[in-house]
């Protein structure tokens, strides 16, 4: 979801990856948008990782 701007998903698909990611401060719950940040993301030594971080509400499934 594209919250200010007013940008379509079919805006953005046409502007080069360098560009449209310095448009963005961050992504929040991007495993949620990507089947790839959520495999690497739910890898067990990143969920140790994370949990030894901020504690043992990861949630990896």
């Amino acid at each position: 979801m594209v919250v200010e701007g007013g940008v379509s998903p079919e805006m953005l698909a046409s502007i080069p990856a360098q560009e449209l990611i310095s448009q963005f401060l961050c992504i929040h719950n991007p495993h949620k948008i990507s089947e790839t940040l959520h495999r690497h993301l739910a890898h067990p030594a990143i969920v140790k990782a994370l949990t030894h971080v901020i504690g043992p509400n990861i949630k990896s499934r």
